[in-house]
């Protein structure tokens, strides 16, 4: 009934749900079954061989459609997003092409972003060689130079690559560590300066200032560094709380570690990242320096542009990177968490969840990849491994709501509203006193009651909701536009309507919400209105275009009232409405404007 969250499937053409290997297969077939791919690994790896050649076709014809079919086939694996065998057969059409760079440069990044750093540096090596430039491809011969600790060829590598694109800020502080790791500080420091004329990076460069000084031994310019990327702008990086806080307790100066460490669970009071600070300060124990070495500060200096990066939107240079880092070091949590995090971006739920679960179960990110992983099953139609998942989770911490919220979310978005409310009552049971925060829990549970028809406890809801959040635009939504179906507080919910309207007019359920608090008030004319530019920016909702066509007919406009409700029947409304819309269609509704219904006489209970 309500504003239940309408999501339409996007359009999957009838060959979408081939995978490469099948393409390898048809390829093949069609060049006269001479190409054969085996899939040793269910998709996860694989290994291509190719029959001899008939007879009938020459050696060289043989090669062109060996490397042809191999090139298309990789090609539709890559669009595909299955990039492990995409590489793969990149791999074997370069045994055909050697030397086509731009071959080389996909079969370097697919290399790279499936964590197969051995293989990338060689391709980058053969790609280097053909393009002295190539960015990416140079960054990851210096990193291979620092990792034997040839850091004087690194930075020779980082000097020469164009400071464009990317390698503006890549470049100056991967060479700065260079740097540091031939024991030149002072230039170390200074090869960061051109981060400060970026918007946003200022803080990296006080920042891995702060590091490297500290790596040094200059305690005095490390404070100072470190107090310049502590203020305000750090509460949302976690790595940067750590790195301060622990410079503070290896300084003595414990209260202000503390204050770091409560500031940041302030804005984050779900997180799990400092218990194990503060215990430490309680106990008096003293914690090693967070980056202790070269090759932790390139380490982090790589996580830290991924993760910018990631939340730009730039997912595949943003993974390549990361998997940089994780060729230094395999085995840092929140490397991993972020590597989970953009596969998922990337739509690729199954390597997602194998990443989340690689984090080892005492790492503090544990829990958080955890509920990630729960959450991407859900969305993998694997409902009932998520299901399991959660419900292990909340016996795990019983002093824990977000599992059980989760798990409410997950039961409610399959419409399973009485298992959902329960979750919602047992995950409010857990917390000991409703905050703002709150809001959405009170939200979600509300339309779970609602969509089961508890209204009572679901007007309540909402209400505690808006409490905490009076101009939340989806709490004043539903409560408004449930009101408006009821016939109740209709004056209230066209208020609240307006309000969500002016915070997200192109959002074409609060305008059909407007239109249909109108129709109910009898206002039809500007009913017809908004219902029009609801339909409009929601063409393909068969609620919006059924609450059109009533508006229609009201308004006297019957042929386009009958076109709108025969379009919402084929729109795949919920089972409940159909029977409704087709008794509309052969009966039509009370009211409406005599003058058109008069021009049309005849056409009530004719099907228009």
């Amino acid at each position: 009934m309500a504003r239940l969250e309408r999501q339409s499937t996007p359009f999957e053409p009838p060959w979408g749900r081939l995978t490469a290997a099948v393409w390898v297969a048809l390829l093949a077939g069609g060049c006269g079954q001479i190409g054969v791919f085996e899939d040793t690994a269910k998709g996860t790896s694989h290994r291509i061989s190719y029959a001899p050649a008939p007879a009938t076709i020459r050696s060289a014809e043989f090669s062109e459609i060996s490397s042809y079919g191999s090139y298309l086939a990789g090609r539709h694996a890559d669009k595909m997003r299955e990039l492990g065998l995409a590489a793969d057969l990149f791999t074997l059409t370069l045994a055909f092409d050697p030397d086509n760079p731009d071959l080389l440069r996909r079969t370097y990044y697919l290399s790279a972003t499936e964590g197969r750093m051995d293989a990338a540096v060689g391709f980058a090596r053969r790609l280097v060689a053909l393009r002295p430039k190539a960015p990416l491809a140079g960054v990851t011969l210096a990193l291979e130079d620092a990792i034997s600790g040839n850091y004087r060829a690194a930075q020779e590598r980082l000097e020469k690559l164009p400071r464009t694109g990317f390698n503006n800020f890549i470049a100056p502080m991967l060479l700065a560590w260079t740097l540091a790791g031939q024991n030149r500080t002072a230039d170390a420091v200074a090869a960061l300066k051109p981060l400060a004329k970026r918007s946003g990076f200022k803080l990296f460069r006080d920042y891995h200032a702060a590091l490297i000084y500290d790596l040094a031994g200059d305690t005095k310019a490390a404070a100072e560094s470190y107090a310049k990327a502590a203020p305000g702008k750090s509460a949302s990086f976690v790595r940067i709380v750590e790195a301060i806080g622990t410079f503070y307790e290896r300084s003595g100066q414990a209260d202000k570690a503390k204050d770091i460490y409560q500031a940041y669970l302030a804005a984050h009071p779900d997180t799990m990242l400092m218990r194990s600070p503060l215990a430490r300060i309680a106990s008096g124990d003293r914690p090693e320096r967070m980056i202790g070495s070269v090759k932790a500060g390139l380490t982090e200096a790589l996580f830290n542009l991924a993760s910018l990066l990631h939340q730009e939107n730039v997912h595949e240079i943003a993974l390549i990177l990361a998997r940089m880092a994780q060729h230094i070091d395999p085995g840092l949590p929140i490397l991993q968490l972020l590597i989970a995090d953009i596969l998922d971006s990337q739509d690729r739920g199954n390597a997602a969840v194998e990443a989340y679960d690689a984090i080892a179960p005492a790492s503090p990110f544990s829990w958080s990849a955890r509920l990630r992983a729960a959450s991407i099953l859900n969305r993998l139609d694997k409902t009932e491994a998520a299901v399991s998942r959660l419900r292990a989770l909340a016996a795990e911490r019983p002093d824990r709501a977000d599992p059980l919220i989760s798990l409410g979310d997950v039961l409610r978005h399959k419409k399973r509203f009485r298992e959902a409310i329960g979750a919602y009552d047992e995950a409010l049971g857990r917390v000991t006193k409703l905050q703002e925060r709150h809001w959405s829990l009170l939200y979600s549970r509300g339309i779970a009651l609602e969509r089961s028809k508890e209204w009572a406890r679901a007007e309540s809801d909402f209400l505690r909701a808006l409490a905490f959040k009076p101009l939340q635009p989806y709490v004043l939504n539903y409560l408004g536009y449930s009101w408006a179906e009821q016939g109740v507080q209709l004056a209230r919910a066209l208020k609240m309507i307006e309000e969500a309207v002016k915070l997200r007019p192109g959002d074409g359920y609060f305008v059909d919400s407007m239109g249909w608090v109108l129709y109910r008030m009898g206002k039809f004319d500007g009913a017809v209105v908004h219902l029009e530019k609801a339909a409009e920016l929601r063409p393909h909702d068969p609620t919006i275009n059924d609450h059109l066509g009533d508006a229609y007919w009201q308004v006297g406009r019957l042929k386009e009232a009958r076109f709108q409700w025969r379009r919402a029947l084929t729109l795949d409304p919920e089972p409940g409405a159909i029977a409704a819309i087709e008794k509309k269609l052969k009966y039509g509704l009370k009211g409406g404007r005599p003058e058109r219904k008069a021009a049309e006489k005849g056409t009530v209970g004719q099907g228009g």
